[in-house]
């Protein structure tokens, strides 16, 4: 499952990022400020990532969040 999916609530809306394990980010996106938002494997130019182990980065203006994602696995 090439799909990885990310639930979130902050006080505001905010700016999800993603990071390859040598820490380049390889995708950024705006979210609001709950709900759940689905990555698919891709970069930001739409390139498809290989399978491995992500850092996701969650920031408000005010809070940093951050996790691993799930490995994916083509």
């Amino acid at each position: 499952n090439p799909r990885t999916s990310v639930f979130f609530a902050t006080p505001r809306p905010a700016r999800l990022a993603i990071y390859d394990p040598r820490g380049r980010r390889v995708r950024q996106t705006p979210v609001p400020a709950a709900g759940e938002w689905t990555w698919d494997g891709r970069d930001d130019g739409g390139r498809l990532l290989p399978s491995g182990t992500y850092l996701l980065r969650l920031e408000d203006g005010v809070t940093v969040l951050a996790r691993k994602s799930a490995t994916m696995v083509r």
